[in-house]
């Protein structure tokens, strides 16, 4: 039987799903956070945006507060946090069995895309030293859009969905993350989660929605989808 019928493309979260990378997540996290706290945004603001994995509630204070300082704030935050991604790049790899499942799917004519919240020089350059850049029809980095379109706004789906020709409803996201699975609710959209990242099992289990499959690893996915006609 067919789990996913109508779907046409996959599309993969990179960190933690598809790539085995050394991010220092928790410096990537300070650079947006320090730059919302020297704004002066009130703590149960950022309180309650970090409880939702977002920074609209934050952001949404400073355009009335201090509108002024919105100017160049994605530049700011994308330069500090592509830096820290930068720091062990060379280090990225693909987990076991990842391209085999992304050529299985390009063989039975499904699209598969990246949507990172990376930025689009770490993404690229990830890509680049694993070989792996021609095996993706399209992809979108963090810095691609504005930070309010960017995961897990249904926005970002929207927006891999036109450059890979598919409707926002013909995708499956696979991810390793809250965010990522987020980001499948919000569009309405079928979830892969996966335990190669920081959260496992047991912690997906009370996270995702009826229907949503939880696996170890995108190498679980091989023969999940059955060719299209």
């Amino acid at each position: 039987m067919n789990r996913y019928p109508g779907i046409t493309a996959v599309v993969f979260d990179m960190d933690g799903t598809v790539m085995d990378t050394k991010v220092d997540y928790v410096a990537l996290a300070r650079v947006t956070e320090d730059e919302i706290i020297s704004l002066g945004v009130p703590e149960e603001i950022i309180a309650k945006d970090k409880a939702v994995q977002t920074t609209d509630n934050c952001m949404k204070w400073i355009v009335e507060n201090k509108p002024e300082a919105l100017r160049g704030i994605d530049k700011r935050i994308g330069d500090r946090a592509t830096k820290v991604e930068m720091e062990n790049v060379d280090l990225a790899k693909p987990f076991p069995g990842a391209l085999d499942v992304i050529r299985e799917l390009h063989s039975y004519g499904y699209k598969v895309g990246i949507l990172t919240r990376g930025g689009r020089e770490y993404m690229e350059t990830v890509l680049r030293i694993t070989d792996t850049g021609d095996l993706f029809d399209a992809t979108v980095a963090r810095d691609d859009f504005g930070h309010e379109e960017a995961k897990p706004s249904p926005k970002s789906i929207d927006h891999i969905a036109e450059r890979l020709g598919v409707k926002p409803s013909e995708i499956v996201f696979v991810g390793d993350s809250e965010v990522d699975g987020l980001t499948a609710s919000n569009s309405g959209i079928p979830f892969i989660a996966v335990c190669t990242g920081h959260v496992d099992e047991n912690r997906w289990k009370g996270f995702v929605r009826d229907g949503d499959v939880i696996l170890q690893s995108v190498a679980d996915m091989k023969g999940m989808f059955p060719p299209l006609s």
